[in-house]
């Protein structure tokens, strides 16, 4: 029996080396460059704070601002919003909370205006009437996204960051 303990071992241990020499070892191991891809995380938006900036509108929803006209919007640190809606003037109040900005009652000036401005100014002053989430891409444009997950309004930075 002593006789057979020695066979025993020797065939444990080389069926044992054998898994091992299966089992394909780590590239850093075998010299060759660790090509497992890493976990990277772009950075696409900054989650920062609105004050201080002032902000041109680019399109509403999708649809380009009408020429000859500019919306604004700037934010202060004492949680004030204003600006031109394209051709009134308006101010209001500003609420962060992560993500989100909810706007307080916002007023504007009452100025005539052709029908097609009116249209675009009263859509943008109806945006803040709304809790949106927003986005502050890392190319300065600040991305507003109605609630009702429609196509976001798009704004430039002009001041600020």
């Amino acid at each position: 029996m002593r006789a057979s303990s020695p066979i025993v071992a020797i065939l444990v241990l080389s069926a044992a080396c054998a898994r091992s020499e299966d089992a394909a070892p780590p590239p850093e191991a075998a010299g060759e460059p660790d090509e497992t891809p890493a976990v990277v995380q772009e950075e696409t938006s900054l989650m920062v704070d609105l004050a201080e900036t002032a902000w041109t509108l680019d399109d509403l929803a999708g649809v380009a601002v009408i020429d000859g006209t500019q919306v604004t919007m700037e934010f202060n640190d004492q949680g004030q919003v204003s600006g031109s809606a394209g051709c009134n003037r308006y101010t209001g109040t500003y609420e962060r909370s992560g993500d989100l900005l909810s706007f307080g009652p916002v007023a504007a000036t009452r100025m005539a205006c052709a029908p097609p401005i009116l249209d675009q100014e009263m859509a943008f002053l109806g945006l803040l009437e709304s809790e949106v989430r927003y986005e502050w891409t890392v190319d300065d444009r600040l991305i507003l996204h109605p609630p009702d997950g429609g196509t976001p309004s798009r704004l430039s930075l002009l001041i600020g960051g």
